[in-house]
């Protein structure tokens, strides 16, 4: 969508981290008890991207250059921003009863995305970008429901 992986990658990278930075320190702003509201709508996002995203890029390929990374930080600061959220929540939450296990929280955040990322590579080539949505979206339902059982 953005030609040049140099490009696809330094805009991703920059907007992902740029917008889930921004939701975790807005996350200060939220009580803990939202949290289970907020994988409920990065798992929304998510199905929505799974079934929709695809024929918005292929609608816009032939846009300016400008207009698609205007689109593509448009729709990273949509799920950015609450993706950045539940971590940052349950960071506080940790440290505030059990301040050693941070850094295993840390940690596990750290295997998952290097397995996820990996995992999700080689169902996108034999399955589809759809499926890597759905699974981002039940990863996330199944965060808020574990959310929700504290």
């Amino acid at each position: 969508f953005l030609g040049d992986p140099v490009y696809a990658l330094g805009v991703h990278l920059l907007g992902l981290l740029a917008f889930a930075g921004i939701g975790s320190a807005l996350s200060r702003r939220l009580p803990s008890e939202k949290a289970p509201a907020i994988c409920l709508l990065i798992a929304l996002l998510a199905v929505v991207a799974g079934f929709g995203l695809l024929s918005l890029i292929h609608g816009l390929i032939s846009a300016p250059f400008w207009v698609r990374i205007a689109v593509t930080l448009s729709y990273l600061g949509l799920i950015g921003i609450p993706m950045g959220m539940p971590m940052a929540q349950g960071i506080r939450q940790i440290g505030e009863q059990e301040r050693p296990m941070v850094a295993w929280a840390w940690a596990c955040n750290g295997a998952a995305a290097v397995v996820g990322t990996n995992v999700c590579m080689i169902i996108m080539v034999y399955y589809g970008m759809t499926p890597v949505f759905l699974i981002g979206a039940a990863c996330y339902l199944l965060a808020g429901a574990l959310r929700m059982r504290q």
